[in-house]
């Protein structure tokens, strides 16, 4: 899970280009330039935690 996180928060700016795209083609637009700094945020705060929830959880200090 850590590392899955990780992965989320370093391509960050690549997940968020990617959902413009898919947003432009579905949708038509793409949100403009807030949508893709507010996806990467979201990415990046998302990937993050998922990181320190993994870490914590392979210490032994979240779960059973």
């Amino acid at each position: 899970m850590a590392v899955f996180g990780l992965c989320f928060a370093i391509f960050a700016n690549r997940l968020s280009r990617g959902s413009a795209a898919s947003s432009k083609e579905i949708f038509g637009t793409s949100g403009g330039s807030a949508m893709r700094r507010y996806n990467r945020g979201a990415f990046t705060v998302i990937g993050s935690l998922l990181a320190v929830f993994g870490i914590a959880y392979a210490a032994g200090l979240v779960g059973s």
